[in-house]
């Protein structure tokens, strides 16, 4: 969440709060889910997925949507497990690491990282519950 504020900070979704914070202190000011650009600001990764970024929310719906992904996804590679992602697809293709090899771009250094307080992290999740 804290990388995706950064990088779409000129989408919609995140142009007028100033920082991380701001936004999750205030969601319903600055959230607005018909907003074309609403997946970057809640459950981003279950979009990609192929899910309702703003679908329901219950423990029902978590579940099934679940087995959904277990069922029509073999593998799920996970960009911040980016190189152990590549060698679980390697194994599974039966490739060799040739097969694999990578440049990294666009990859932002430690320095523009930053920790997040627990309380931030937990609106967090509390925003993305089905990712």
């Amino acid at each position: 969440m804290e990388s995706s504020f950064t990088h779409y900070k000129e989408q919609n979704v995140f142009q007028n709060p100033n920082r991380l914070a701001d936004f999750l202190n205030n969601t319903a000011t600055y959230y607005n889910s018909t907003d074309i650009d609403s997946h970057y600001g809640k459950n981003f990764m279950s979009l990609d997925l192929g899910f309702d970024n703003n679908g329901q929310e219950s423990a029902k719906h978590f579940k099934l949507a679940c087995q959904t992904a277990e069922i029509l996804f073999d593998l799920v590679l996970i960009s911040e497990y980016f190189d152990e992602s590549l060698v679980l697809l390697k194994n599974a293709r039966c490739w060799t690491f040739d097969d694999v090899q990578s440049i990294p771009l666009n990859i932002r250094s430690n320095t523009t990282k930053q920790s997040l307080p627990d309380k931030t992290q937990e609106k967090i999740k509390n925003l993305n519950q089905l990712d």
